[in-house]
């Protein structure tokens, strides 16, 4: 895989620390040790395009790392920049309107999350009057895999299922009726 570093190397150069740390550790994916940097450490020789780390930069670095997390988001970022962002984003947003319909006839489900307007995305929340959401998420998870997100802030007690260009409807059907099911036995 190749990666352009002039166009990352300049994002570090301008971005500030929270952009900086995923960016620096997308960059050191081959080195030992968590990287801490107080001030810019990368240097950028726009003619050659060049990146070199800056002398007086502190450094702290400590364990080892794994190169398997920033390559896979260096994919995943070059996969979602081929495809486009508004494909994406539809693709999340139909997955979500097709998912909300399969939960509309199950009883006890209240679908929290606006389903059109700005606020509207790819993610939707709902939750249920059959049963505890942890109970919910605990069966959905553990017997049979589908990962949601308990959202338990603000007393919301809901799930929330994040959709994203590699789900299909078929697994949005399969959520859907999983939980129909574990709710009927209830």
């Amino acid at each position: 895989m190749q990666l352009e570093l002039r166009n990352v190397a300049t994002r570090i150069v301008q971005a500030d620390e929270y952009e900086r740390a995923w960016l620096r550790n997308l960059l050191t994916f081959r080195t030992v040790g968590a990287t801490g940097v107080e001030r810019p450490m990368c240097l950028l020789d726009e003619a050659t395009g060049e990146l070199a780390i800056a002398n007086d930069a502190l450094r702290y670095e400590y364990g080892t790392r794994t190169p398997a997390a920033p390559l896979g988001l260096a994919a995943a970022a070059e996969l979602q920049e081929r495809i486009g962002r508004d494909r994406v984003f539809a693709h999340g947003r139909a997955l979500v309107k097709h998912f909300v319909a399969r939960l509309a006839p199950i009883p006890g489900v209240e679908v929290l999350s606006p389903l059109d307007g700005p606020l509207a995305g790819s993610m939707v929340t709902f939750r249920t009057s059959i049963m505890p959401h942890d109970v919910l998420f605990k069966r959905l998870f553990y017997s049979h895999g589908f990962r949601c997100r308990p959202v338990s802030e603000q007393k919301l007690n809901a799930l929330r299922v994040s959709m994203h260009v590699f789900n299909t409807p078929a697994e949005c059907d399969a959520l859907a009726e999983t939980a129909a099911d574990i709710l009927r036995r209830a």
